[in-house]
């Protein structure tokens, strides 16, 4: 025990300690930013997922708000639609009819 004892008492021994301890501080924090790094990530990835995930929702709310809330609604949007494009037909084919007879 006291060869040892005498050993690191020594000013070369000491300072060798020091050193290594120094070396062991910077490895350690070294590896913690490398473990806080990958955790960041995670973090980053999850929050991407998450947007994603809340945008698609907003998405299907915004379809459930404007769908039909029953059959008689469906049939007047159908009518409505339809109307909507005979209409169009109609005056397409008038003008056409108009602009052939002048």
């Amino acid at each position: 025990m006291g060869c040892i004892t005498a050993v690191l008492a020594s000013r070369p021994a000491r300072k060798a300690l020091g050193l290594m301890l120094a070396a062991l501080t910077v490895a350690l924090f070294l590896l913690n930013l490398r473990r806080a790094g990958e955790r960041a990530g995670r973090l980053a990835e999850r929050l991407s997922t998450s947007e994603r995930t809340h945008e698609i929702q907003r998405q299907m709310l915004e379809a459930a708000s404007r769908r039909p809330r029953d059959r008689d609604d469906l049939a007047q949007r159908l009518r409505d639609v339809l109307a909507r494009s005979l209409v169009g037909k109609v005056f397409m084919t008038r003008n056409a009819f108009c602009s052939c007879r002048r």
